[in-house]
């Protein structure tokens, strides 16, 4: 059970780098923003210091959305590390999945230190 995790982490770290590197292309695909949010979390705590503190809120109802997963992800860490220099005496920073009413192009985008 290891040595499959393992390999899968493998392949998904791949399928990053060649995206990340235009290697591969877009796949848009129906997904689960929250799915995706949450399956990234460990990532995104491991890419800040232990002093920026994360709280993620996600709906418990499935948020689909038309995206590549990867590019999802990759945006999202790259959020966060942003974020964690901008705090370095650390602070908390929220992460929300919500749904946003069609054509709105309205935000709420907070930073505590």
């Amino acid at each position: 059970v290891a040595i499959r995790d393992a390999a899968r982490r493998g392949a998904g770290l791949t399928h990053k780098l060649l995206t990340f590197s235009r290697q591969r292309p877009v796949v848009l695909e129906p997904l689960d923003l929250s799915a995706v949010v949450a399956g990234a979390e460990h990532l995104m705590r491991g890419a800040v210091s232990e002093s920026v503190r994360i709280h993620v809120r996600r709906p418990a109802d499935p948020t689909m959305v038309l995206a590549d997963a990867t590019l999802v992800e990759q945006l999202l860490l790259n959020l966060v590390v942003n974020a964690g220099h901008a705090m370095p005496q650390g602070g908390e920073l929220s992460i929300t999945v919500d749904v946003a009413p069609a054509g709105s192009a309205s935000a709420d985008v907070t930073a505590e230190q």
